[in-house]
């Protein structure tokens, strides 16, 4: 690999207030998250109101299934992001800018083979999961159309990973907030004007995709950073590429794994009909806004690991944990109390239907006094694999919550098949996460690349 170091301008990650740096950092990633989720959202609020439940459960049916094989090659663009925040950290441009062509190309290509497998699979796919019959052909013509655009769904993943990787989480917010805009107004005008049903919101959320990844790829052809993407030499080189691999293929694994799982849990919860598939889809969607935050504290620690882990800082490597820990605290308790009391409220915004609205409800009190235990999970996960170390996060995630969902839909749900048995697998298998990650990050081997035993206090 080129190691060429050269000296660049201050960077706050690795030298200003983490306090402050972080939050500014946070921020327009939560932003963006909220906005990149409102692509599903967006439909599922118009689909669910002027097509009606059974649509709705069609359009939350295919989610599990589509991330199956999208979030696969999106974790992947995590080893990119992990490469190119150390590279930047440790100044070595020249190299930086070598992984930078390298991921692009690799995000192009494999997001074609995504697209052409997700629409060749789509109805083995969807007869795996148990999807009602008047669902089905919903969410097949939603599906197939949706894995059509997944190609711009990596390729905008990836450059936004990259952005991010160099401090920069502004620009892919205001890229998901265009997008987000296209696809409300495409949603009003394919759904309830020109009558297009589930086939004009997945059309309008691959045409937002679309605007999202034109822009972050714009952005990385125009800027002079060390990052900047050359399309005259874009060309995937082995040793950077074979680094992405092993940084990323781990966390790919991971949200395949973790997409699996949920696909066996969404066959649980098709079982018990249309209303169950549309009250959990519903609650999944207002769930999202835990998620939102979680993500932006994960790719925070990476960040701020990555960058000073590369910088060589050791104090303000475990300073960025700790920040984190006390950020995620301060935003997870009041949202979990928002979900708690206003969950069957909130989801007026997708159905009127009363029977749905009671057993979205009943999720999220099921949910919310357990959010607080993701927090280990995300933050010391994102923390561990900034230091590259990324297999074995990735097998405590494995045991903990991928193969602990399957035991629990195989053979604990079959002895007492209620809707509850398949809600209460999420709360059980975030507990064995957080506790393994807590332990792992204690006492793990991770902590010897920055210079201390395993049993040491930080």
């Amino acid at each position: 690999m080129d190691t060429q170091r050269t000296e660049t301008a201050y960077n706050p990650i690795t030298e200003g207030s983490i306090g402050r740096e972080m939050i500014r950092f946070m921020i327009p990633i939560i932003l963006s998250s909220l906005f990149q989720q409102l692509y599903n959202t967006v439909d599922a609020i118009v689909v669910g109101q002027f097509i009606g439940k059974e649509a709705l459960g069609a359009v939350d049916s295919t989610g599990a299934i589509t991330r199956l094989l999208i979030f696969f090659l999106v974790g992947l663009a995590s080893g990119a992001t992990i490469l190119i925040s150390q590279l930047l950290g440790g100044k070595e441009e020249g190299a930086a800018r070598r992984a930078v062509q390298t991921a692009t190309a690799f995000a192009f290509l494999g997001g074609l083979f995504v697209s052409v497998l997700g629409i060749l699979l789509s109805p083995l796919l969807l007869e795996a999961t148990n999807v009602p019959p008047e669902n089905y052909d919903y969410a097949l013509s939603y599906m197939r159309i949706y894995f059509g655009g997944a190609v711009f769904t990596v390729i905008y993943n990836m450059g936004a990973g990259i952005l991010k990787s160099a401090g920069d989480s502004r620009r892919p917010f205001y890229f998901l907030l265009i997008s987000s805009f296209i696809n409300i107004v495409l949603d009003l005008v394919f759904v309830p004007v020109l009558g297009l049903g589930v086939a004009g919101a997945a059309a309008a959320t691959v045409i937002s995709q679309l605007v999202s990844a034109i822009l972050v790829m714009r952005t990385l052809l125009q800027t002079t950073e060390p990052y900047r993407l050359e399309l005259a030499g874009l060309h995937i080189d082995r040793d950077f590429l074979g680094e992405i691999l092993r940084l990323g293929f781990p966390r790919g694994i991971q949200s395949s794994l973790f997409s699996f799982s949920n696909v066996l849990i969404t066959a649980g919860v098709n079982s018990f009909g249309s209303n169950a598939a549309a009250g959990f889809a519903v609650a999944g969607k207002l769930d999202m806004i835990v998620w939102f935050f979680i993500e932006a504290l994960s790719v925070s620690a990476t960040t701020f690991v990555g960058q000073n882990y590369g910088a060589g800082d050791r104090k303000r490597v475990f300073r960025s944990v700790h920040v984190c820990m006390g950020y995620a605290f301060l935003m997870l308790v009041p949202i979990s109390l928002l979900l708690w009391f206003f969950g069957g409220t909130l989801g007026r915004l997708f159905t009127s239907d009363g029977e749905v609205l009671e057993l979205a409800a009943f999720v999220l009190r099921l949910y919310a006094p357990f959010y607080w235990v993701t927090i280990f999970t995300e933050v010391y996960a994102g923390s561990i694999q900034g230091t590259g170390e990324t297999f074995k996060p990735m097998l405590v995630t494995f045991f903990a919550i991928c193969v602990l969902r399957a035991v629990w839909m195989l053979f604990i749900f079959p002895l007492h098949r209620t809707f509850g048995m398949v809600v209460v697998s999420y709360p059980v298998t975030w507990a064995a996460a957080a506790f393994l990650f807590c332990i792992y990050y204690k006492f793990g081997a991770w902590r010897k690349k920055i210079g201390i035993k395993p049993s040491r206090q930080e």
